[in-house]
């Protein structure tokens, strides 16, 4: 069986992302937490499965599981973008973006005129990642 990644929306605390390794939460402040140790800033990270840089202003790329994923980043070419800037998604192309709150999702289904699915949360795997940009929307 391929290793999946889980991607799950914590109402007060922003995203949590689980894989065999372990777990990465992203807090709606954009600080990164694997298992106790934190994540801030810029540079290079390896924690336990996830290999995380940090950008100025609070971006970051994750990979782990095979799948790079992109948190509010808006050049690097990632297969799920964690954005509110559907100008960014649009440049980046990724197989999914997923708004990082409710007034995002608004603004993102309105810029985009996709059609958002809601999932409560989101198992993601490297071959099973579409073709096509989708638009989900993470939350009870």
């Amino acid at each position: 069986m391929k290793t999946t990644m889980e991607i799950i929306f914590q109402k007060d605390s922003g995203f949590s992302l689980k894989t065999k390794t372990g777990v990465l939460t992203i807090n709606l402040q954009g600080r990164i937490e694997v298992d106790g140790i934190v994540i801030s800033g810029p540079g290079e990270y390896e924690v336990k499965g996830f290999a995380v840089t940090g950008f100025k202003g609070g971006a970051y790329l994750i990979e782990a599981e095979e799948i790079l994923l992109g948190y509010l980043t808006e050049k690097e070419a990632v297969d799920v973008l964690l954005t509110n800037s559907w100008e960014a998604a649009k440049n980046i192309q990724p197989g999914v973006v997923i708004p990082v709150d409710g007034p995002a999702a608004d603004a993102l289904v309105k810029a985009s005129g996709l059609e958002a699915r809601r999932e409560k949360k989101l198992n993601l795997n490297k071959l099973g990642l579409p073709e096509e940009t989708e638009l989900i929307i993470l939350g009870p």
